[in-house]
């Protein structure tokens, strides 16, 4: 289900901008996957065997796909703080 949100989202953006030139992902291979699976239509062309890089630009697809590592103790933090 979070996967097809993120995946309707970039549809909805795409279709009220007419363009898209790069997308960053800051989430894990096996969601990045499933989001770009069957998105190549739209120039999201996700390489595998890069997908496992932790900082990294994929050339293959037209739109860049860059990939952001996140620090999920930071995250963790800041949501401890700011809910409890």
């Amino acid at each position: 289900m979070y996967a097809y949100r993120i995946k309707k989202y970039i549809g909805y953006y795409i279709a009220t901008v007419n363009v898209i030139e790069a997308i960053r992902f800051t989430v894990g291979e096996f969601v990045r996957s499933m989001i770009c699976d069957e998105m190549d239509f739209l120039g999201l062309i996700l390489d595998e065997k890069k997908n496992t890089i932790k900082a990294s630009e994929y050339n293959k697809s037209r739109v860049k796909i860059f990939i952001i590592p996140t620090d999920e103790e930071i995250a963790r933090e800041v949501f401890y703080k700011m809910w409890l």
